[in-house]
């Protein structure tokens, strides 16, 4: 089972050291999504990751500067559709809050979130949006990579894997932890059994 971060929305102490351990430790994608920074702002943040994990972020604004930087690809959100870059070359990743956009094609994405499955840990009444046994058909019928965002940490692992989702994206469930190195790693480890 895959398991992917998403950076939280604004900026925390030690984040920087917190993603390069995350990095360190095996963490295969990361989610660049800093929702009210400047172009000069993110790119600061990318300057400042180690070159070598650049393959590994995708980038949910501020596209250009996958041109200039070797990043691993771009995030579109749902609400820029319509400003879909799609015939770009570099691998892309959507949002889905519906089960019905399960059952579309959807090949130009290498995955795509669906959430939020249970209820948020880092948006407080964002609560969980699909019934089980509903979820459990989408997912069954869907050709598509989904990966379960929303209230994903420790205690949720065997529930998605029980569901059939390919992966899980980490929020609140690490960034709110004392230790969220240490909790990624654990995580990683659990989903390994």
């Amino acid at each position: 089972m895959k398991i992917l971060v998403l950076s939280p929305p604004e900026t925390i102490p030690n984040e920087l050291e917190y993603l390069k351990g995350f990095f360190n430790h095996g963490l295969e994608i990361f989610h660049l999504r800093k929702p009210k920074f400047s172009l000069r702002e993110l790119e600061q943040y990318i300057q400042k990751v180690p070159v070598k994990f650049h393959p590994r972020i995708m980038l949910h604004s501020h596209h250009d500067l996958i041109d200039k930087y070797d990043l691993r690809g771009l995030h579109y959100s749902e609400k820029t559709k319509e400003s879909w870059q799609l015939n770009n070359p570099h691998l892309k990743s959507t949002s889905f809050h519906s089960l019905a956009q399960l059952t579309e094609d959807n090949p130009i994405f290498e995955y795509v979130f669906l959430s939020p499955i249970f209820n948020s840990i880092s948006k407080p009444g964002y609560s969980a949006a699909f019934k089980i046994e509903d979820l459990k058909q989408a997912l069954a019928g869907s050709n598509t990579t989904v990966i379960a965002l929303g209230g994903m940490n420790k205690q949720s692992i065997g529930r998605v894997k029980q569901l059939g989702f390919s992966g899980m994206a980490l929020l609140g469930g690490i960034w709110n932890r004392i230790s969220p190195v240490e909790t990624f790693q654990e995580i990683c480890a659990l989903t390994n059994t």
